[in-house]
Formats: structure tokens, C-alpha cells, sequence
């Protein structure tokens, strides 16, 4: 089993559509404390363009479940 922010890692560096949309559902479902950990690790480990795909999924990711980012 893998933490959130290998989850991200892995799918991000897929970089297929089906990829962005299942990372858009688990970062909306994902606890605050879950995000800042898996930011964090994008921070230290993946590219400025990387970061920022990251920083839209989560965005969209609570959009689809109401929430405001």
C-alpha cells in the first residue's frame, strides 16, 4: 500500500487523463494534513510543473466534492 503522496508521485509521472482524473478524486477526499504531507513531498522531489499540476488536481478535486479550495 502506498501513502498518498507516492500515489501522486507515480500518477503524476504516468501522465495519462485517466491518471489526472483519479488523482483529482483522491486529493478531493483527501484530509488537509494529507495534502500539506503530499505537498511537501512534490516540493522536495518534482519539478515546478509538477507542483503546480498537483496544486489544480487538488483544487478540482474539492470542487467535485463541493468544497471549496
Amino acid at each position: 500500500m502506498l501513502p498518498l503522496r507516492g500515489q501522486v508521485w507515480l500518477k503524476l509521472q504516468a501522465a495519462r487523463t485517466i491518471d489526472a482524473g483519479d488523482l483529482s478524486r483522491l486529493l478531493g477526499l483527501a484530509s488537509d494534513e494529507q495534502i500539506v504531507q503530499a505537498r511537501q513531498f512534490m516540493q522536495a522531489s518534482a519539478d515546478k510543473r509538477d507542483l503546480h499540476d498537483f496544486d489544480s488536481l487538488v483544487t478540482l478535486g474539492r470542487l467535485e466534492f463541493g468544497e471549496q479550495p
